[in-house]
């Protein structure tokens, strides 16, 4: 596969990567996101309803999409008190417990959701979630990822050191 050549090209500043287009900026994802936080991390059994906001879990970040089955709802005023989990387009998902290094772009469908136990980053203006998340599902970035997790019996991803 080859891809067209840009006009100019400089070093990236990180080894591995060599040469980017010099338009490109190379940076780390915490300065490249207006926040990176956790979805809702408690209890569920008492939130859950039959219908209302859809509330996104690790079971439904797959293979770089989102696919909402089972489905699951909690009440508008219960994500409204939890809203810095409340989801908009771009927006990038990383399960953060158990099956590490599955990850989605919110697309537009999933506005309004909420999510639960996910790590949320939200790349700042002119950055693309698509193509972060592309990047994260490469074979480097599921490496990268899988890298910096913790824990043996229940891997799990820190915020902190997704910012890193």
């Amino acid at each position: 596969m080859s891809f067209p050549r840009y006009p100019a090209y400089k070093d990236s500043g990180v080894e591995w990567l060599g040469e980017v287009p010099e338009k490109w900026a190379v940076c780390r994802l915490g300065s490249g996101s207006e926040k990176i936080t956790n979805g809702y991390v408690g209890p569920t059994r008492d939130i859950f309803v039959d219908d209302g906001i859809r509330y996104l879990q690790s079971l439904h970040i797959k293979n770089n999409k989102i696919c909402f089955e089972p489905p699951y709802f909690v009440t508008k005023e219960w994500s409204e008190s939890h809203a810095k989990s409340i989801l908009r387009e771009g927006d990038v998902l990383l399960v953060q417990t158990g099956d590490i290094g599955q990850v989605a772009a919110v697309p537009a469908e999933f506005i309004g959701c909420n999510c639960h136990a996910l790590i949320l980053l939200s790349p700042k203006p002119g950055l693309s979630g698509a193509w972060i998340a592309l990047a994260l599902n490469s074979d480097y970035g599921r490496h990268s990822l899988l890298s910096i997790q913790t824990g043996a019996l229940h891997p799990h991803l820190n915020c902190g050191n997704v910012k890193d």
